[in-house]
């Protein structure tokens, strides 16, 4: 008996050294995954403000999102039941009796407000503004952006300088002859330009599609490593068990083979 207990203890010790070094693993795991993320987001939001920035030129709204239908929105009362539903769970949280019940009555519309309600609310109303501005003619072009980037005022500037000290050497300053050569310099730069623009942030905005790509890579390697570790983990404490059962199992066995043999003698 003394060997059963001696099996078992150190099975079960086994089992949580092991069980320990797959926690540590899985921790390290994730630290890694938190680390590269925190790396690649500014790659990823520098793209994603690039391509808003190509999407209003050409009359796309950067904040439309495809999956707010405000045809299948709650309804302000719905919203309502929505909350009152969510106050009642521990710490004003829909928690997992929760989550059925408005799974039940509001489907997957009242779990994605119920996640976050000013998000849909807001992106509900986003979509209603898209459509009322669809049907109206859609979103005009926005050159905004282009005419206040830094290369396209930097080139504007240095040129509209050196008419004007021109326009000036000859004593010309601000007559018709000046104020046209402004007009079709201005004209011919914003042309000029545009292309170099559009080139840089379609540039930036692949920077941000393949920081997306690095950041869905590593999201899957986590959780391919995350599984093998937890597996590892639940592995060694089920063996833990077989062996300490098998050892106490043998050492019963044991001890009724030593009370036979004392009772037959």
């Amino acid at each position: 008996m003394a060997g059963a207990a001696v099996s078992y203890f150190s099975s079960d010790k086994a089992a949580d050294a092991q069980a320990g070094g797959s926690k540590r693993a899985l921790e390290l795991q994730r630290y890694m995954y938190d680390t590269t993320r925190s790396d690649l987001m500014p790659w990823r939001n520098t793209g994603i403000q690039a391509m808003g920035q190509l999407g209003s030129i050409y009359g796309f709204d950067p904040n439309y999102d495809p999956s707010f239908d405000p045809s299948r929105a709650l309804s302000a009362e719905q919203m309502a039941q929505v909350d009152a539903i969510i106050k009642q769970g521990a710490d004003n949280k829909l928690g997992k009796k929760g989550r059925r019940l408005v799974n039940a009555q509001f489907g997957s519309e009242g779990l994605r407000y119920a996640q976050s309600p000013y998000d849909y609310k807001t992106g509900m109303e986003t979509a209603r503004t898209r459509q009322q501005t669809a049907a109206a003619g859609g979103n005009k072009p926005n050159y905004d952006a282009f005419f206040q980037s830094p290369d396209y005022q930097f080139r504007l500037s240095q040129g509209v300088n050196s008419l004007d000290r021109s326009a000036a050497s000859r004593g010309r300053l601000r007559s018709g002859s000046h104020a046209k050569a402004l007009t079709e310099f201005g004209q011919n730069i914003g042309a000029a330009e545009f292309g170099n623009y559009f080139n840089r942030m379609l540039a930036l905005s692949g920077g941000g599609q393949a920081a997306t790509n690095s950041l869905a890579q590593a999201g899957q390697n986590f959780a391919n490593a995350g599984s093998n570790s937890l597996m590892a983990a639940g592995d060694a404490r089920a063996s833990g068990y077989l062996t300490a059962g098998i050892g106490i199992n043998n050492a019963l066995s044991g001890a009724g083979n030593m009370m036979a043999a004392y009772a037959g003698g």
